[in-house]
């Protein structure tokens, strides 16, 4: 599979950061796992009913491209990113495509709060998802052709930054976000933008995140989470599922924190074959 990723742009406004110390509470992010487990009916859905874009921009103007920081982004401080992102034959069966090429939209926006907690919401849109007509042979693999373009799955969640300063040399944060099933809502029939067009219509993600401040301008993080989404099967037999999802960055700060160069690794992994742990390596840049 042949990825292309391109940021457009982000930006923050500025403002001052206010130093506010009080203890974090992650009891709800904890009780998210759990309840998400129960909530979400766990009954097979509809085979081409899932987010076939395993790329996911990251939350805040700071973060990476995919991999999040533990940092927070300061009181009252707002930010805003507007990705693309091109994937050339993203679904394959054997060497035949199913989906040949996939360009989608998100906009993402944040808030920090107190210094210390950050809501953020993001909305993507797929201008193209489309195979190639001339290869698919009839039968099993004709049915799972994707239809077209459309309104994705709509996203809500808060990090918390549990431990750690900006001047320190390690921060953790806990980060749950909810998926609301935006795609199905929009079109019944969509194949491959969203979970399913099934009650509750939501999904969900629970992640530990750290950050290792190398130096003043080089940051290392690693991102280790537990997504929740309904169970699909695809021909012959691939499972998608709830999965682990992991990831590694690197930011390399420049020009006064102005431009930041980018280096990231990122997958996820279901409890199945082998098929089932897609992962990416990105390079690139950001500005803000």
């Amino acid at each position: 599979m042949l990825l292309a990723r391109g940021l457009i742009r982000s930006f923050s406004s500025r403002g001052r950061r206010a130093r506010r110390s009080w203890s974090a509470r992650v009891a709800f992010f904890l009780a998210l796992s759990a309840s998400l487990s129960t909530l979400l009916p766990q009954e097979r859905a509809e085979a081409q009913q899932f987010d076939l874009n395993q790329f996911r921009g990251s939350e805040t103007t700071k973060d990476g491209l995919y991999v999040s920081t533990a940092a927070d982004q300061g009181h009252l401080r707002f930010g805003a990113q507007v990705y693309l992102d091109f994937a050339d034959d993203p679904l394959m069966f054997a060497e035949t495509p199913i989906v040949h090429q996939q360009l989608t939209g998100e906009l993402i926006t944040s808030l920090g709060l107190w210094s210390r907690l950050i809501v953020f919401a993001g909305l993507p849109y797929h201008f193209i998802i489309r195979g190639d007509g001339n290869s698919l042979p009839d039968g099993t693999l004709s049915a799972l052709a994707p239809t077209g373009g459309g309104l994705g799955d709509f996203r809500v969640g808060a990090r918390v930054r549990a431990w750690g300063e900006e001047k320190d040399i390690a921060q953790l944060a806990v980060q749950g976000t909810f998926f609301v099933h935006t795609a199905s809502m929009a079109d019944s029939d969509q194949k491959y933008r969203g979970g399913p067009n099934e009650s509750p219509r939501l999904g969900g993600e629970v992640e530990l995140l750290a950050t290792l401040h190398l130096s003043d301008d080089l940051h290392l993080s690693s991102n280790l989470g537990y997504l929740f989404r309904k169970e699909v099967v695809l021909p012959p037999g691939a499972q998608i599922g709830d999965a682990l999802s992991f990831g590694l960055g690197l930011i390399w700060e420049l020009l006064d924190d102005q431009l930041a160069l980018i280096g990231e690794f990122y997958g996820k992994t279901g409890f199945g074959s082998r098929q089932e742990t897609p992962m990416e390596l990105l390079f690139g840049a950001k500005s803000h």
